[in-house]
Order: structure tokens, then C-alpha cells, then sequence
């Protein structure tokens, strides 16, 4: 039991994590672009108030993780040192809020991460609770690159006050040739677990020759990962992703030539169905930072909008060799798109190899920031999750302050 001066010590904590709770419910709900959605931790402690109210168990645990981690976090951040979390390729993060952020990253079932800050991440839990049906069912199923998008709708089947669609790659069990499919989730919380919906497919039920669902390709290139959900201010969605596979003619169940582009898929209103067709916007350079051994490879797309103009973030090269990121530029969300003359704005140095995989997320103290991956000193260490300034030049151009190493500040 404790003294009686032990007991009431724990007793002011509880008081203490109490207040800290309560203060920061308040907040407004947005959406920004490039999927990073900003909504109030009103709304995300309304999530979970709704799982607990409709025995969701799963989801109601995740949310007392994520609960205690707020609590405890009281001291303000004013410094920041990459790496900020161990191995996590690929991150994509979400804002809930000035102090709720959640960031899921490449890894078995996609481990999702909580931080107040940006700075110091906890994992709360896995996306998903098992491997999918669809996706092969032995080996490697290449979990890769996973984000989220808020939906101000319920969850199908449910009274939710919000849905959150998770989506994410695996390797198909049964396509062929050799198919990667984006697909989607979904869960009444931010943590999750999401519950699966298979390879992103069309409103009309539409697949190509062969048989393949947009998800996973169609008839002039297939293969499709890094999926990136947008809403543009006129409240239409789109799914940009990169499609590995480039057909020069339609030939069903025919392996095409490895040629990665950068695509767009229109999202239909639950956003876990497409209302059209793809949209190629831009392939890789041959002989540029974009070269690879394989070929000039381009992926990992993430939209921002910033006035009129849309920018479109990527990656490009190798990321075991000397992998980068950079961007390109257009008046609708659908191109044409013109790449930086700046390219590549992130790129490695002699203390971070690979660097890329990134992201565009709201500081809680304002600013943008780049979630992305590296490696330390060399490319045969493991992709750490770190942060870094991206500054919108009044030219139109962007910057990234990084990548570093050692104590920066401030911080987020």
C-alpha cells in the first residue's frame, strides 16, 4: 500500500496527468493535405470513447496506450536529435492535434507510433492484428509504406463519430505475374487495429485483362506501392502511389519491363474504392540522382498544397545506395507536374546514407516538418525514423534543413 506520504505523492501525479488530459482536449478539426490530418484530440478521445462504448476492445486498449504516453508528457521539448526513433522505414504521420501525433511505418502487421511532440515516440500497437487473406501467405509479404487518412464519416457498420482508412502494400498471393496491390483498412481510431478490406478496388467492381483490381494495376502498368492519400480543398480525394510494372501493349498475364512512375488515382467517397482511372504523371531520369542499378527509379510520392500550387514530393534512386528526395510542381492536383531544378533537396551525406521515404507534417508549435527514414553512416544500418525542417521559399521553391545530426534546435 505505501505510507501515507507515498499515497498522496501518487495521488498528486494522478491529479497532476489528470489536468494534463483535460487541457489538451481543446482544438478544432482540419484537414491538411498530403493526408496529414489535423483533428482535435476532442475528436480522437471521442473515437475512443465510442470503442469503449461499443466493446471494441482492441481499439479501446490501444487508446489507454496512447493515454498514458499523453499524460506523462509534460515537459516542453526545445531541442531535437535524429535519429528519433529506432528502425522505421518508410514513416507517414498524422496530426491530432498540437500535441497528438501518430506515425506508422513500414514492418510486420505496421507497427503504429504515438509522440506528443514529434521528438519522442512510443510504439502503441500494430495497423493490423495478422497477416491479410490476400496477400501470400509464406515469406516476406512485403509490408511497406502504410498511411492514413481521417474520414468525417462512420465506419461501415457503425455509428463512429470519424473512420480512419489505412493504406498499405503486400505482395498477392494468387496475381500473376508477381503483383504488389495497395490496399485499405480501416478502424473507429488512430491506433487502430484496422480491421482489412483487400486490394484497393473500383465502384463499378472494373478490373484489367488480367483480373487485376485498380489497387493492384491495370492494363498499361501494374504493381503499385507507397500509397499517399490526398483531400484537395474542394473536398475531392486522390491516391497517389508508385507503379513499378510499365505495359507497352496489353498482354494478359505477360511480366512488363520494370520502368516505376509516379500515378494518381481519384478516390471515391469512401475513399477505400477509386471513381476513375490512373493518372501517369511522371517517370524516373535516366543518369540523374534519380539512376538506380535496376534503372531510373522514382516513388514514395506525398502532396502538398501551399496556395494554388500543388507540390508532390518523392523519392528517387536506391534506398540501399544513395537514395534521395525531391519534388515537383503543378496547378492541379492531376499534373502536368514539373520537377525542381533544385532536385534533389534531400540527399545524403557522409553521416546519413539513403536518406528519403519522407513525409510533411505540422510542428506543434507551428512549422512544417519531413518525417523520414536514414541510415547512420552507413547503408548497411537500419532505416531510423528522423525529423527535419521543410521551409516554403518565397519563390515557390521548398527546402529541407537536413539531413542532420547531433543536437539541433528548436524543435518542433
Amino acid at each position: 500500500m505505501g505510507s501515507p506520504p507515498a499515497r498522496c505523492a501518487r495521488a498528486a501525479a494522478q491529479l497532476v496527468a489528470t489536468v494534463v488530459a483535460l487541457l489538451v482536449l481543446a482544438g478544432s478539426a482540419s484537414a491538411d493535405g498530403g493526408g496529414a490530418v489535423r483533428t482535435s484530440h476532442r475528436e480522437t478521445t471521442t473515437a475512443c470513447g465510442y470503442a469503449k462504448r461499443h466493446g471494441e476492445l482492441a481499439e479501446a486498449r490501444a487508446c489507454r496506450r496512447i493515454e498514458l504516453t499523453q499524460a506523462v508528457s509534460t515537459a516542453t521539448t526545445t531541442s531535437y536529435q535524429n535519429p528519433v526513433y529506432g528502425s522505421a522505414a518508410d514513416p507517414m504521420a498524422v496530426a491530432a492535434g498540437s500535441n497528438d501525433y501518430y506515425a506508422y511505418h513500414t514492418g510486420g502487421n505496421f507497427p503504429v507510433l504515438h509522440s506528443t511532440d514529434l521528438v519522442t515516440w512510443t510504439q502503441v500497437g500494430t495497423a493490423l492484428t495478422a497477416r491479410p487473406s490476400w496477400v501470400v501467405q509464406s515469406g516476406d509479404w512485403h509490408p511497406w509504406s502504410p498511411s492514413v487518412l481521417r474520414s468525417g464519416g462512420s465506419c461501415p457498420g457503425t455509428a463512429s463519430p470519424g473512420c480512419y482508412i489505412l493504406y498499405y502494400v503486400g505482395l498477392h498471393g494468387s496475381a500473376s505475374p508477381a503483383t504488389h496491390c495497395v490496399a485499405a483498412a480501416y478502424s473507429t481510431t488512430p491506433a487502430g487495429p484496422f480491421k482489412d478490406v483487400g486490394p484497393v478496388g473500383s465502384t463499378t467492381g472494373q478490373v484489367d485483362r488480367s483480373g487485376r483490381p485498380p489497387g493492384c494495376g491495370d492494363d498499361a502498368g501494374y504493381s503499385n506501392i507507397d500509397p499517399a492519400p490526398f483531400v484537395n480543398s474542394d473536398g475531392r480525394a486522390y491516391l497517389y502511389l508508385a507503379t513499378n510494372r510499365t505495359c507497352a501493349q496489353v498482354s494478359p498475364g505477360v511480366e512488363c519491363a520494370f520502368a516505376p512512375s509516379i500515378s494518381v488515382l481519384p478516390l471515391a467517397a469512401d475513399l477505400m474504392h477509386v471513381s476513375g482511372t490512373r493518372t501517369r504523371l511522371f517517370a524516373g531520369t535516366a543518369g540523374t540522382w534519380e539512376q538506380a542499378s535496376s534503372g531510373p527509379k522514382v516513388e514514395g510520392p506525398w502532396l502538398e498544397k501551399r496556395n494554388s500550387t500543388y507540390y508532390l514530393f518523392y523519392s528517387g534512386g536506391d534506398y540501399t545506395a544513395a537514395y534521395g528526395m525531391g519534388y515537383a510542381t503543378a496547378a492541379s492536383p492531376t499534373g502536368a507536374f514539373k520537377k525542381s531544378g533544385r532536385n534533389p533537396i534531400l540527399r545524403e551525406t557522409s553521416a546519413v546514407k539513403s536518406p528519403g521515404g519522407g513525409s510533411v507534417i505540422r510542428g506543434p508549435h507551428g512549422g512544417d516538418w519531413l518525417i523520414y527514414h536514414g541510415r547512420a553512416g552507413s547503408r548497411s544500418q537500419p532505416r531510423t525514423m528522423r525529423i527535419d525542417p521543410a521551409v516554403w521559399n518565397r519563390n515557390g521553391t521548398v527546402s529541407v534543413k537536413g539531413p542532420t545530426t547531433g543536437v539541433r534546435s528548436p524543435a518542433p
